[in-house]
């Protein structure tokens, strides 16, 4: 891979990661303004998390089935980016929940995705690291998420917080642009194994022929 495709897969894990890192804690908060009472905030929280099981694990099959996995980075943030500036706009808990649920699928789908194109484009030699400093970006982003999102709602609103991360969205379909992606069509070596597409094509050479009675050896 090259320099920029790994710093585009690594903005895009640190913006999915960074998203949910500021949301995450207010969002009790924004649900009991809502009128929401406790117990029904810990079923709303219940729900946001199991559209991000959904969005995890459908992205892992539409990958396989598409074989467009940069494509599918760049459409679910762009679709994610209206979702999320839509939560600061509506005064309905039902509303919040369903776009909430759009946002969290969304980031599930493109954390699994970059680590599936990690895991395909990465040298077997550096793929350690990668994913070192994938793992590096969930920190990074707690840090920017606490930072940002509690003196953003305090000094704007809740409207501001959600405007800025649907641009973070943007950002990330931005650079997803940049993302490595080849469809590997079934039975072919991947990328980054050239070491195993090197072996089929020796295995096609013709073999030389033993001695036996028959060649007088």
């Amino acid at each position: 891979m090259k320099k920029r495709q790994i710093a585009a897969l690594l903005a895009c894990s640190l913006i999915s990661w960074w998203v949910g890192s500021a949301l995450m804690p207010l969002l009790p908060v924004y649900v009991r303004q809502l009128g929401a009472a406790p117990a029904l905030v810990g079923n709303y929280l219940a729900f946001i998390f199991l559209s991000l099981v959904i969005g995890t694990v459908g992205a892992g099959w539409l990958a396989s089935r598409l074989q467009r996995r940069r494509a599918l980075i760049v459409g679910i943030s762009l679709l994610a980016a209206p979702a999320t500036w839509g939560m600061g706009q509506v005064d309905q808990l039902w509303h919040l929940a369903l776009l909430n649920a759009v946002t969290w699928m969304a980031g599930g789908a493109t954390l699994a995705l970059v680590s599936i194109l990690a895991g395909i484009y990465a040298p077997k030699q550096e793929r350690g690291k990668l994913f070192g400093w994938l793992a590096l970006t969930m920190a990074l982003a707690s840090v920017l998420g606490g930072l940002t999102a509690g003196p953003l709602v305090d000094g704007a609103g809740y409207p501001a917080l959600f405007t800025m991360m649907a641009c973070l969205w943007l950002l990330e379909s931005f650079c997803a642009c940049f993302l490595p992606d080849q469809p590997v069509a079934e039975g072919s070596p991947r990328p980054s194994q050239p070491a195993v597409a090197e072996h089929r094509q020796l295995r096609q050479y013709p073999r030389p022929l033993h001695g036996d009675g028959r060649s007088g050896v």
